[in-house]
């Protein structure tokens, strides 16, 4: 879309109308996808592992 520089884009069927997606639409979901790739990112770097204090409580 962005290529064409085309910003909605027309879901027919058949002959029928049915939806317009817009460009904008698109991009909400990406950033929606990419916002939960994060929190996941973040959580897996930031997760203390089971008995990880124990072991430092030890040291």
């Amino acid at each position: 879309m962005q290529k064409a520089h085309c910003r909605h884009l027309p879901i027919v069927s058949g002959d029928r109308l049915v939806s317009l997606v817009s460009l904008r639409d698109l991009l909400m979901i990406d950033l929606d996808e990419k916002e939960r790739n994060l929190e996941y990112l973040q959580s897996y770097v930031y997760m203390v592992p089971p008995g990880a204090a124990k072991k430092y409580e030890e040291s």
